[in-house]
């Protein structure tokens, strides 16, 4: 708003003649922009993060290869190539493993580590904040932690 303010626009908004098909090409960018960030989240709640960018990265690279095809002029060979290097690269990364930490132990036939005294992320609770079953005791009304 301020740079629009500054270069002069508003003066510009008394020749603006609305016009319906402008109001009907508005509205359907905003519904096709709101469908496309809920379908972002959707994905993104259906697959791992790692498979998110994944995705991301492979639609970029199809929009850049269908820009290329339609259009000239947009993307040199040696970009097209590191863009594929990317693709590549991403596609085999790989999750870290699990770091040991103070309560869990290394040995992979522990099992999974007791969790009681401990919050959702892993941090210690306050005294006295757990119950013996680790469930978390009532803080307030209808309230656990």
């Amino acid at each position: 708003f301020i740079m629009a303010g500054g270069g002069g626009e508003p003066a510009r908004l008394v020749e603006l003649q609305p016009v319906a098909l402008g109001f009907m090409w508005l509205a359907l960018s905003c519904v096709i922009g709101v469908g496309i960030s809920w379908s972002g989240w959707n994905c993104r709640s259906q697959i791992s993060a790692t498979a998110y960018t994944l995705t991301g990265v492979v639609c970029k690279f199809v929009s850049v290869l269908l820009n290329c095809l339609l259009w000239d002029k947009h993307a040199t060979p040696t970009g097209l190539v590191m863009l594929a290097v990317c693709l590549v690269c991403s596609s085999a990364y790989q999750q870290a493993p699990m770091r040991c930490s103070a309560v869990a132990s290394c040995d992979a036939s522990a099992g999974p580590p007791d969790r009681a005294g401990f919050d959702v992320i892993g941090n210690a609770a306050p005294d006295g904040m757990t119950d013996d079953d680790g469930e978390g005791v009532e803080l307030q009304e209808g309230v656990r932690r």
